[in-house]
């Protein structure tokens, strides 16, 4: 199935502007004469737009061809292989080495067969160890590790404290332990928490931390810095290394296998199988820990070639082993209530606003993207009262989040003139505040998080329903977008094209502050 991907990659696909899929600048491309020419020129994108690429050639290119605005010519977009190159290696790896299927594929047999009972006084009961309390192992009051948690919550939760416990005294070796669980449920900060236990516990140990993304990645590091030492911590863009999962293949290159002990996976859900994978060769499969976590309710990997989604290429590691235990997880419901049901929510309740803008969306001719100018204002209207009528609301604490890049750049722009001699009586820097897609938002969370949904149309929701864009229709980027609000979360749309999608509706009908109508406009406030 990776090799369908690769060829989908080289059709030409819908979506260029979204950057979904993506043909950016710096990417390579042939150009040869129509007629076919004996001799191809390489060229380099500059920029895209609506109806034209911007394209870059050698001076020669131009010595050598009589460039005519009538003249045709053939041009053959180049795929980089290099991140798929690294998936199939490590795919070949793990299929070569027997002992990796103790942890792609493990059952009750290989699992008893590698245990040492002379580490453990307890029973194996299950396979797939999660927050769960009814999967717990049944003697972790006899676990001494982690006398003292350094995150204060973590000791306070139950059932954080016994996952932690379980990564520490590597209970489910060689399977991996899950971690998993709805938004909000503490998974990012039990596995810092868990790090911080196995650096204290053997500061001899060889940690990898990976990541789908960059961002998520950054977090993840941001966080250990509070507790562990900065020569002990290396950001692979050292003991502990920080590194998205096809940057771990340069550490395959390097021919650093079976180095490290603990392999922790942060957003496991984002990622497909062999990207997984790919630094599971740099792991000793017998005598070391590999750590998921992530929520398959949220995005899962992006992928081009709709045949590979349909064999299942999208299940993500987390989700296939989740599978594995019936019972645990329901496809159709989501989180099985039995399953999750006693985790921590320590958001619970928090406020929304929903500010109806009867906007339209728009496109530029340089771009064949959509913004929506109405809401742009309403955006910058939001930031101004957070910033000026709350001074205790800094820039890094909100983040917007709108689905099409034009939008995105609008609300920068919008933003960028917020020219007030306040802002300097504050001491902030509007450009700490984070815009960006769904998907910068993987994994990151702000205090205040403004949604601005563009769609005005009913006309265009077939299109972002075929291409994946948008929220409407699309489960699992609207859980990621309501999400990421730890205190406040604005949504600003139109209810009606909204609530033609059921989990729009049904959180409109759930949200504890309705904006029907302008509160800017009628003079109404608001408070945090």
């Amino acid at each position: 199935m990776l090799y369908l991907e690769e060829v989908q990659q080289e059709r030409d696909i819908p979506g260029l502007a979204e950057k979904r899929p993506s043909v950016l600048r710096g990417d390579r491309l042939h150009v040869a004469p129509r007629p076919p020419d004996e001799f191809k020129y390489e060229g380099l994108v500059d920029d895209t737009a609506l109806n034209d690429a911007y394209l870059v050639f050698n001076p020669s290119f131009e010595q050598d061809i009589d460039v005519d605005y009538r003249k045709e010519f053939r041009i053959e977009f180049t795929v980089d292989r290099l991140s798929l190159r690294i998936m199939h290696r490590a795919v070949d790896i793990m299929r070569s080495e027997e002992s990796y299927q103790n942890v792609l594929f493990p059952n009750l047999t290989s699992l008893s067969s590698m245990r040492n009972p002379d580490t453990l006084d307890i029973e194996y009961v299950k396979l797939i160890i999660s927050l769960n309390t009814t999967m717990m192992l049944t003697n972790l009051k006899n676990f001494s590790c982690v006398p003292r948690c350094f995150e204060k919550l973590i000791g306070e939760n139950p059932e954080q404290l016994r996952a932690v416990k379980h990564i520490v005294c590597g209970t489910s070796r060689p399977a991996p332990y899950l971690i998993y669980g709805p938004p909000g449920t503490g998974k990012t900060t039990t596995l810092v928490e868990a790090i911080k236990q196995v650096c204290k516990d053997n500061p001899k140990s060889k940690i990898l931390v990976c990541a789908p993304q960059n961002d998520a990645a950054d977090v993840i590091a941001e966080r250990l810095l509070d507790d562990v030492h900065t020569d002990s911590i290396l950001r692979f863009n050292a003991v502990s290394r920080m590194a998205t999962l096809v940057s771990s293949g340069r550490l395959v290159s390097a021919e650093l296998n079976d180095h490290f002990t603990h392999l922790f996976i942060d957003e496991a859900g984002f990622a497909t199988e062999p990207e997984t994978v790919i630094p599971l060769a740099l792991l000793d499969p017998r005598e070391s820990q590999l750590v998921l976590a992530g929520d398959p309710e949220q995005l899962g990997p992006i992928l081009r070639s709709s045949t590979s989604k349909y064999y299942g290429f999208g299940t993500s590691l987390l989700e296939r082993l989740m599978a594995m235990e019936m019972g645990l997880y329901s496809k159709t419901e989501g989180y099985n209530p039995d399953f999750v049901t006693k985790l921590y929510l320590p958001r619970k309740g928090f406020p929304m606003i929903f500010h109806r803008v009867d906007g339209r969306e728009e496109q530029e001719e340089s771009s064949p993207s959509w913004f929506n100018r109405l809401e742009v204002v309403e955006v910058k209207k939001y930031v101004e009262k957070l910033l000026f009528e709350h001074p205790r609301q800094k820039p890094k604490h909100i983040g917007i989040i709108s689905p099409y890049i034009l939008q995105v750049k609008k609300i920068k722009r919008a933003l960028r003139d917020i020219k007030d001699e306040r802002l300097e009586n504050i001491n902030v820097d509007i450009e700490d505040i984070t815009v960006g897609s769904v998907e910068k938002f993987q994994g990151n969370e702000r205090k205040v998080i403004i949604i601005s949904t563009v769609r005005s149309q009913p006309e265009q929701m077939k299109m972002d329903q075929k291409f994946n864009l948008g929220f409407v229709k699309s489960p699992k980027r609207f859980n990621v977008a309501i999400t990421r609000a730890k205190a406040l979360l604005i949504v600003i749309g139109n209810p009606i094209i909204l609530c033609t999608d059921d989990k729009w509706r049904r959180l409109s009908e759930y949200k504890i502050i309705v904006i029907v109508c302008s509160l800017l406009a009628t003079g109404h406030g608001w408070r945090l």
